[in-house]
């Protein structure tokens, strides 16, 4: 065989070797995700582009918490106790009992900014929304 052969074999398997080693069942969500957020912007579209806009009331916060509780004051988000990974980039709100909607969140945290962006990954909203907080 030629070097090339070998070296292309060499790569995947050691990509093939990296992929099993990685496990699946259980995403820890980021350290940075860990905090006190809040709610500054939120992108909401009616019928045409969507755009971001302050929020109103302002200082509205949102506390994921290492024990995987969530505190809120955020009315879109009442109701939400918990939260728990699907991957690395999404996480379940789970609600309490007397509620029945659990939603599935992707989020990106630019930490050197402190930006936390939350959206859905089934729509909540008809043109789609999604919402930013910054680190308190």
């Amino acid at each position: 065989m030629s070097r090339l052969t070998l070296v292309t074999i060499a790569i995947i398997i050691a990509e093939l070797a990296c992929h099993k080693a990685q496990d699946n069942s259980n995403h820890p969500i980021s350290k940075s995700l860990i905090r006190t957020w809040i709610f500054t912007e939120q992108k909401i579209g009616i019928g045409g582009p969507a755009e971001w806009t302050a929020v109103n009331p302002p200082n509205q916060s949102l506390r994921f918490n290492a024990d995987s509780t969530l505190t809120t004051s955020i009315i879109i988000f009442a109701g939400v106790h918990s939260f728990t990974a699907t991957d690395s980039v999404s996480f379940k709100l789970i609600p309490a009992s007397n509620y029945n909607n659990i939603t599935v969140m992707k989020y990106s945290i630019d930490t050197v900014k402190g930006i936390l962006e939350l959206s859905p990954t089934v729509p909540l909203c008809i043109e789609g929304c999604s919402f930013r907080f910054k680190a308190e």
